[in-house]
């Protein structure tokens, strides 16, 4: 993140108001400090480590020419009650996650911008284990097995 690297290259010793500098860039800017699994709470300022490893995996990003306004993401959602506790996600296998893992804001942005729900079909089909949207959008990720083919 660009707030570490000036730090580092500045040498302004600075590492623990890091966090606090992120949080005023966005909501979801702490956790990129971190380059660890973690669960967020909050606006995204309460971070708990995750033990998850996905050095099996690889997980490939398609980053659509489209805009989302972060305002009419939270205008159509309806957060549901997960089904089970997403800081427990390592203890379910990663198989799995289709069955327990859901962002709220596809259905919305989905019904707005149905391509976006086609690119996350085209990663089931060329074989993510999982694929999702990546916060309000319009960013689409499916992680797959490490050496697994996968078509542009």
């Amino acid at each position: 993140m660009m707030l570490q690297m000036m730090n580092d290259f500045l040498d302004l010793n600075i590492e623990n108001k890091l966090p606090e500098y992120a949080l005023r860039l966005g909501s979801d800017c702490p956790f990129f400090l971190r380059n660890k699994p973690s669960f967020a709470k909050g606006r995204g300022e309460e971070l708990y480590d995750i033990d998850l490893d996905l050095e099996e995996y690889t997980i490939r990003t398609i980053c659509p020419d489209l805009s989302i306004a972060t305002a009419q993401a939270f205008q159509g959602i309806k957060p549901k009650k997960p089904n089970v506790d997403l800081r427990d996600i390592a203890d379910i296998d990663i198989s799995e996650w289709k069955n327990h893992v859901f962002n709220d804001f596809e259905q919305t942005i989905f019904r707005l911008h149905p391509e976006l729900q086609d690119l996350k079909n085209e990663l089931y089909r060329q074989g993510a284990i999982y694929a999702s949207m990546s916060g309000t959008g319009s960013t689409i990720y499916g992680i797959f097995k490490k050496g697994a083919q996968t078509f542009s």
